[in-house]
């Protein structure tokens, strides 16, 4: 009874990217391509994700928060750089079980990835996100709901230790 819905999207743009305080700056490209799927596998049963590409993707929280080829975190020239190169390639998406409704209540088992080319990368920079999670939410009435999500992350890291971290969220949706 549920339709099978496959959704294509995109974006690109040109970013300037200052990298000192004598206003010099470089024009990168940001770009990226996206295909989501939601697909009914029982009545109450449906898998849903997205998978991405793209260039340059920070500022849409891709590329594990990384934009621009020598540029670190605060927007600073990383070591060893005259000034910022190329947008940071990166490749990733997500995926989920979407289980109900029952009632009130939907739950979503799955996972996610975020992974940036290593070569476009400088030491100490995250060169993988990997997360796993599960959610409830509740209809509290038809225009407001909440959510929980319990959540484990690993992250990678060029030339330093692997990191990990388990996240609880809460969120109010409101829809209009």
């Amino acid at each position: 009874e549920k339709d099978t819905t496959i959704g294509i999207s995109g974006h690109w743009g040109e970013e300037e990217a200052d990298y000192d305080r004598k206003n010099h700056a470089v024009h990168v490209d940001t770009w990226s391509l996206n295909l989501d799927l939601t697909l009914p596998l029982m009545e109450k049963l449906a898998l849903v994700g997205e998978a991405w590409t793209g260039s340059n993707l920070d500022g849409l929280y891709g590329g594990a928060g990384q934009g621009v080829q020598g540029l670190d975190r605060d927007g600073n020239l990383a070591n060893g750089y005259e000034f910022p190169g190329s947008g940071i390639d990166a490749q990733g998406g997500w995926a989920a079980f979407e289980i109900g409704p029952f009632g009130a209540f939907r739950y979503m088992l799955g996972a996610s990835i975020d992974d940036p080319e290593n070569g476009d990368l400088n030491p100490k920079q995250r060169s993988c996100n990997l997360s796993y999670f599960g959610n409830v939410y509740y209809n509290i009435t038809k225009s407001l709901s909440t959510a929980l999500e319990v959540s484990y992350w690993e992250t990678d890291y060029i030339d330093l230790l692997d990191g990990d971290s388990l996240r609880l969220q809460g969120a109010f949706i409101y829809k209009f």
